[in-house]
């Protein structure tokens, strides 16, 4: 297999390469392609780096055994319930209650400016929908 038929080799499976986590095939394949590549090598080392970086990196507070206020917390535990549930009920109920009242209010009274505009096109229609002529042809008489 010649440098042109080989796959390009993702950060991701460099990543998996350092950590030991590549499938057996492409482990090799990538091991081999090390030899003969430097840029290839220096991502690999720096990679590397990096894993070691982080591996020290507050290696004092992972070796700390856990605090005794946070190995027997167990399951939680609600024993106020009952008065949350009885709570939520009385919201719920308040809700519904609003919502029903506001929506039966009666419709406001219309206002002057709305009557009259109605009014008005209500004799409009009287006086202009019999005519055959267009409104604007009609006379004075």
């Amino acid at each position: 297999m010649n440098g042109d038929e080989r796959l390009p080799i993702r950060d991701e499976e460099i990543q998996r390469f350092v950590d030991g986590e590549l499938p057996e095939s492409r482990y090799l394949e990538i091991s081999e392609r090390l030899e003969h590549d430097e840029a290839l090598a220096g991502r690999v080392e720096a990679y590397r780096r990096v894993n070691t970086l982080l591996a020290g990196f507050n290696l004092d507070v992972l070796s700390e055994p856990v605090p005794e206020r946070l190995r027997n917390l167990g399951p939680r535990r609600y024993p106020n319930l009952v008065p949350r549930l009885v709570a939520s009920l009385l919201l719920v109920t308040a809700g519904v209650l609003i919502g029903w009242l506001i929506g039966s209010r009666p419709e406001p009274p219309a206002s002057p400016v709305y009557g009259s505009l109605a009014q008005a096109a209500f004799h409009a229609h009287r006086v202009f929908s019999p005519e055959v002529l267009h409104p604007v042809e009609v006379g004075a008489d």
